[in-house]
């Protein structure tokens, strides 16, 4: 089982990631 802490960093890393494609797009 994963620590909760782990699962939190990787989810925040994605979230961060889709975020910044988002940004990139738009400003196309």
């Amino acid at each position: 089982m994963y620590p909760i802490l782990f699962i939190y960093s990787l989810y925040t890393l994605v979230l961060e990631t889709i975020f910044l494609l988002v940004l990139t797009i738009c400003s196309l």
